[in-house]
């Protein structure tokens, strides 16, 4: 299966101009006019093609939720339907090239070159309607935090709201300043600890086997700051996850969504002889003791101060 940060040489965490850069540098080398290595062509459409996606939000949201099936196949969303399955490389990398480059001539001077930009982050001329991509934060989604961008010779000012996500878009009338009208798409940048699904988010812990099998309590810090005691006494099996009411995102309407938390449980990579020992005789210990049991089970737990 494809790997599109891989591809570009990127991580998930890259922003747009980060992906811009890597496809400027990789494109011009690959081009097949300019490299005549056997394998150019191959080389230069797997770049075009990953660039297209990362550099669409919604192609690029597709892509890190469902993968690369998702995208080109989609994945069935639970009321009969499908998500995604609307993305398919069509060989058009020489047009991805110049409209990025604004130029098909690969022998460019490099300098010119590398500081064109994409087409779609151009400002438009003569007060036609731009679009431009803009990448918020999910602490900033959920505080409601008001931002500032500049986009020409405007400076854009809106409040976020939570339900703002990947895709949602705002809208600015023609000002006189010579940019036009301006469409703000947003894109939801990557967490480093939760992800979300309308107003749910989503955590994962990890946990000791042993955390899993006697319960623990997990410490979760919330995108507002509070640090949040999880108490989890349920065994902690495979696909098991549990829900913390009202800490999720705020909702439309009021209130808050819900907490999803799902587990890495870590398992060490060696055991003692003694230690498996004693894991199997606490996990084949009956459930009535007879009185030599009682005392060596005494005795182990006041050897380990338990």
């Amino acid at each position: 299966m494809a790997d599109y940060y891989a591809v570009l040489g990127t991580t998930r965490d890259v922003d747009t101009q980060a992906v811009q850069h890597a496809y400027r540098d990789l494109a011009l080398k690959w081009h097949p006019l300019r490299n005549k290595e056997p394998n150019a062509n191959e080389a230069f459409d797997e770049i075009s093609e990953a660039f297209q996606v990362l550099s669409d939000f919604e192609c690029r949201a597709l892509f890190d939720k469902y993968g690369e099936v998702g995208l080109k196949e989609g994945v069935p969303d639970g009321a009969g339907g499908l998500l995604g399955g609307t993305y398919a490389y069509r060989g058009d990398g020489l047009d991805i090239f110049e409209e990025f480059f604004g130029t098909s001539n690969p022998y460019a001077p490099i300098v010119e070159a590398a500081g064109a930009e994409s087409k779609k982050n151009k400002p438009a001329t003569g007060g036609k309607e731009q679009t431009v991509y803009i990448e918020v934060t999910l602490d900033d989604l959920y505080l409601s935090a008001s931002k500032t961008w500049s986009v020409g010779a405007r400076s854009l000012r809106a409040d976020l709201k939570p339900e703002y996500t990947t895709g949602s878009t705002l809208s600015f009338k023609d000002d006189g300043s010579g940019s036009g009208a301006v469409k703000v798409v947003l894109q939801e940048a990557a967490h480093t600890a939760f992800s979300r699904t309308g107003d749910t988010l989503y955590y994962t812990a990890s946990i000791s086997v042993l955390d899993a099998l006697v319960g623990c309590s997990i410490a979760v810090t919330s995108m507002d700051g509070r640090e949040l005691s999880i108490p989890v006494s349920d065994i902690v099996h495979p696909g098991y996850t549990m829900t913390v009411a009202g800490e999720g995102m705020p909702a439309v309407g009021g209130g808050r969504g819900d907490l999803v938390v799902s587990f890495d449980v870590k398992y060490p990579k060696s055991l003692r002889p003694d230690q498996k020992v004693l894991l199997k005789t606490g996990l084949c210990m009956p459930r009535e003791l007879d009185e030599a049991q009682d005392k060596a089970l005494t005795h182990v737990k006041n050897a380990f101060g338990q």
